[in-house]
């Protein structure tokens, strides 16, 4: 994940070319200008497309609808959280110097113990202090370490301060302000390294709209600090049987952005003429609003 990030604008410029009116900055000119000014949307409402017609928007926005997290949201947000958690814990460490990777990884043993005992107390349940998300932690322990010890090998004494560095300018849940883009003014990127890359985290089944979230996040960035944002990370871990974290790079292009856009006009039309666009021909069983739309709630 580190050396991910490290070059994340690894890919040549001739494949990541954007239309200047797609660009975050042409927030005053159509197709980026939102239609309406005093709705603010975010990010993972836009791109969530589990509901096909977009009635959990709705439910949620027009009837202020606020059902019960699902066991599935639940685990997702403690996996999501742990892994946000172990990224800081690399920078609390690194800052320290370490002489090796042997020597950060068993700084991270620690704070890893301590963070899964957190959350178990917190949720008050044997499931959230699990094996899998020991596993988890362990996965990201081991690869900051074997990085760091890549980085470190070749490099002086002297040049020790300079790798860890590399390290401490990666943030989680780096704040931006999308309100130009119809968007919240508290938007959160998952990961980000500036200048110029972003990464999200998804638990569970990819999804195509996945990447939406991307498109959303570098045109808010470009229209707050007028960097080009090319390129996207998606991180997928998978927690059903073994442990399993994908990465994949997504060039964050014309037709992403369109089809944000489009998506963010769809979702501003059904709050702003409280409209019912109905129930979807299937609906997945863990989405929270499930029983509402299926007559068990009313």
């Amino acid at each position: 994940m580190f050396k991910i990030l490290f070059n994340g604008e690894a890919i040549h410029s001739k494949e990541t070319r954007v239309s200047e009116e797609l660009r975050g900055w042409a927030w005053k000119n159509p197709p980026v200008e939102p239609l309406v000014d005093d709705i603010n949307l975010g990010v993972w409402e836009v791109a969530a497309g589990y509901c096909e017609t977009r009635r959990d928007t709705y439910l949620r926005r027009v009837l202020k609808l606020k059902p019960q997290p699902t066991p599935a949201m639940l685990w997702g947000r403690s996996v999501h959280r742990l892994l946000l958690e172990a990224v800081k814990h690399v920078k609390e460490a690194v800052i320290k110097l370490p002489q090796s990777g042997s020597e950060l990884y068993e700084e991270l043993k620690t704070l890893g113990r301590n963070c899964i005992n957190k959350l178990a107390k917190e949720n008050n349940s044997q499931e959230y202090n699990c094996s899998k998300l020991h596993r988890l932690y362990n996965h990201i322990a081991l690869t900051a370490a074997s990085e760091y010890d890549s980085l470190i090998t070749s490099a002086p004494n002297h040049a020790r301060e300079s790798i860890a560095n590399r390290f401490l300018e990666i943030s989680t849940e780096r704040i931006v302000d999308g309100s130009r883009l119809g968007l919240s003014k508290w938007l959160m990127i998952d990961i980000y390294k500036p200048p110029n890359t972003i990464a999200e985290v998804k638990v569970g089944k990819r999804m195509p709209f996945h990447e939406l979230t991307l498109a959303g996040y570098a045109m808010s960035l470009e229209s707050s600090t007028g960097t080009p944002i090319n390129i996207g990370h998606m991180i997928y871990i998978h927690t059903n049987g073994s442990l399993h974290i994908r990465h994949e790079t997504t060039i964050i292009g014309d037709e992403l952005r369109k089809s944000f856009l489009e998506e963010r006009d769809r979702v501003m039309e059904i709050i702003y003429h409280e409209r019912d666009p109905g129930k979807p021909q299937s609906c997945p069983e863990n989405c929270p609003f499930h029983s509402y739309c299926w007559g068990e709630k009313t």
